[in-house]
């Protein structure tokens, strides 16, 4: 049912966006789980058939819906430290960019970018899990973020979206993303 939602999520970005958009993703805690898991099943598509027959059929062959155009992911207070402990070696992480962006936006360059707060239980940094993640992940960034009474203990878990140091260059991201697009 999930991946029903995000497929339909993905649909909907393509009708507004465009069937060929550059895919941004921006996920918090247990929806980078979500996230990661939902492309790593497109992604593997072309390989193994795994999306369930419920998935496939609410989806249309637009480039976006398909993931083809993933260009940036954004990992916030992410537990894919602790999802990956049930694999061998922490298992294999989805591709950033997507290997096919290029076929739709040849000057465009992609990140994977995973904030976490070193007081937040829940996050950690996921660069440094194997060397399928080293290769995936651009770069982890820790960062304060919330208010003097959550920055130093767990609550910070819940101040990414705020935080200027998670939000601002995303933004500037985003900016660069659409400049490239729009010269």
């Amino acid at each position: 049912e999930i991946h029903g939602v995000f497929a339909q999520t993905l649909r909907t970005l393509a009708a507004k966006a465009g069937p060929d958009a550059p895919l941004c993703v921006i996920a918090h805690s247990l929806g980078t789980i979500i996230a990661s898991n939902y492309l790593y099943d497109l992604q593997q598509s072309a390989e193994r058939d795994i999306l369930p027959d419920s998935v496939k059929e609410s989806m249309t062959d637009a480039p976006l819906e398909q993931g083809r155009t993933l260009a940036l992911l954004y990992t916030l207070g992410s537990p894919i430290a602790l999802w990956s402990l049930r694999y061998p070696d922490f298992g294999k992480p989805i591709c950033v960019p997507s290997p096919l962006l290029k076929e739709f936006h040849p000057n465009l360059t992609g990140e994977w970018v995973n904030f976490y707060a070193p007081p937040d239980v829940i996050a950690f940094p996921i660069k440094t899990l194997n060397e399928a993640y080293a290769e995936a992940v651009t770069r982890d960034e820790p960062v304060w973020v919330g208010n003097v009474l959550m920055r130093w203990n767990p609550a910070s878990h819940l101040a990414y979206w705020t935080g200027k140091a998670v939000v601002d260059p995303i933004v500037d991201r985003l900016c660069e993303l659409w400049h490239n697009l729009n010269p």
